[in-house]
């Protein structure tokens, strides 16, 4: 389960639950719970996130690219379901 790294996996899944999207708090906190300031991450900047993230923990080039494409191809279906 480590061989992406622990932050790239989690941070993309996380994003991918939420949709990219989140908000603003009174104390400029980032939320889920709905303000008058919302935030949103597309599914193409989110992929881009997991991909820098994996770059930033030293996942090999290729491994790394692998993966990408791999969430690129399927993670619509995913992105798309429950919309």
């Amino acid at each position: 389960p480590f061989e992406l790294s622990i932050i790239a996996p989690l941070v993309h899944d996380f994003l991918y639950i939420k949709k990219g999207r989140f908000f603003i708090d009174q104390e400029n906190q980032i939320t889920s719970e709905p303000t008058d300031i919302e935030l949103c991450i597309s599914r193409l900047e989110t992929d881009q996130i997991f991909l820098d993230h994996m770059k930033q923990e030293g996942i090999g080039k290729i491994k790394r690219y692998l993966c990408y494409y791999g969430v690129r191809s399927l993670g619509g279906l995913f992105w798309k379901k429950g919309e």
